[in-house]
């Protein structure tokens, strides 16, 4: 399955595939994954086809212990030292340090735009990298001008959940108290005399956001729900998880956006089409819902300019049982005024 968007100088085209094979391939400049228990970290290494100039990977200092990051550590080194030209460059530190974090990476992004001296063309695998550090390449790859094309890959996930005595399903993906930071370039602007907007996507953890949502206290609220989920329960779920904020915050059904949960274009193409943001207001978006969700607020972003991205830091991340569901997913993003 193919779709594509345009909105101003920003082209976007996904692709759905049961094969890896199928979206992702090709040359690039840099190739960029992270590692981590999910299972979902070394899907990537799949493709056969994919060759690069430089590769980066993310090894963050977070461990399980059941050894799945030491075996996947071994799998994405030894995949980024075949398919890179280079030397693949690791990058380690505590992934809820994000400036210390992205500081190292772009460090090395801006490195290698030095060696190749054009606009690049970047892959980054989402599936196991945190939403502040795709939403930062994006970001400052394409409004520095230091990127043409990025590609995101990304593997869908099943996730186990446990059930409290009140039988509500819950995901439990961070832990202890969010602090809502800007991802850098995507800092937007504010005028203090304008009401506060908040378009929210949504997920699992509908009691975080509503706190985040108090702490705030926006004037107006719309969100981005995914719907149709990665399995069909998860729809409920997350409509069980987020009606607390729907009936608070008195969120009609037209200021609701439904996506499917993992189409990043798709997301950005249903919000460019609802328009739902006002320029009588101070525009923030707030990543709570899937990772190709906050690629879409990201995209919906850099299409507008002046909105706001957060992303929620954790105090830690717990580890999870995430599974590969067998689909995978690239988000082709392509800025039409770079000479690549």
């Amino acid at each position: 399955m193919k779709s594509q968007f345009s909105s101003g100088f920003l082209f976007g085209e996904s692709i759905l595939s049961d094969n890896v094979d199928n979206v992702v391939w090709g040359e690039y400049d840099i190739v960029i994954m992270t590692s981590s228990w999910d299972r979902r970290s070394i899907c990537m290494t799949a493709s056969t086809g994919l060759k690069s100039k430089h590769a980066i990977y993310l090894f963050f200092e977070n461990r399980d212990t059941q050894g799945l990051r030491d075996q996947h550590d071994k799998v994405i080194g030894a995949y980024l030292e075949k398919v890179s030209r280079s030397n693949a460059s690791l990058i380690t530190g505590r992934s809820e340090d994000v400036e210390e974090m992205w500081a190292k990476i772009f460090r090395k992004i801006i490195e290698i735009h030095r060696q190749i001296v054009r606009p690049l063309n970047i892959l980054l695998d989402l599936s196991a990298c945190p939403r502040y550090y795709a939403l930062a390449v994006l970001g400052n790859c394409i409004r520095r001008g230091l990127a043409a094309k990025i590609t995101f890959f990304y593997s869908e996930g099943t996730y186990q959940a446990f059930t409290k005595e009140t039988e509500v399903i819950e995901f439990s993906f961070t832990k202890g108290r969010w602090q809502t930071v800007p991802i850098p370039s995507l800092e937007g602007s504010c005028d203090p005399e304008k009401d506060k907007y908040f378009l929210v996507s949504v997920g699992f953890e509908g009691n975080k956001t509503m706190r985040v949502l108090h702490r705030e206290d926006p004037d107006r609220i719309s969100l981005l729900f995914p719907d149709p989920g990665t399995k069909p329960e998860y729809v409920s779920i997350a409509e069980v998880q987020n009606r607390n904020i729907v009936d608070e915050f008195n969120i009609p059904a037209d200021q609701v956006v439904r996506v499917h949960a993992g189409d990043a274009i798709g997301a950005w193409k249903g919000l460019t089409e609802a328009n739902l943001e006002r320029s009588t207001e101070n525009i923030h978006y707030l990543c709570c819902g899937t990772k190709p969700h906050a690629l879409g607020l990201g995209l919906r972003a850099l299409s507008l300019g002046n909105p706001t991205v957060y992303y929620n830091v954790p105090e830690s991340h717990p580890v999870t049982n995430v599974y590969p569901s067998g689909l995978y997913w690239s988000f082709i993003i392509k800025d039409l005024s770079a000479l690549f």
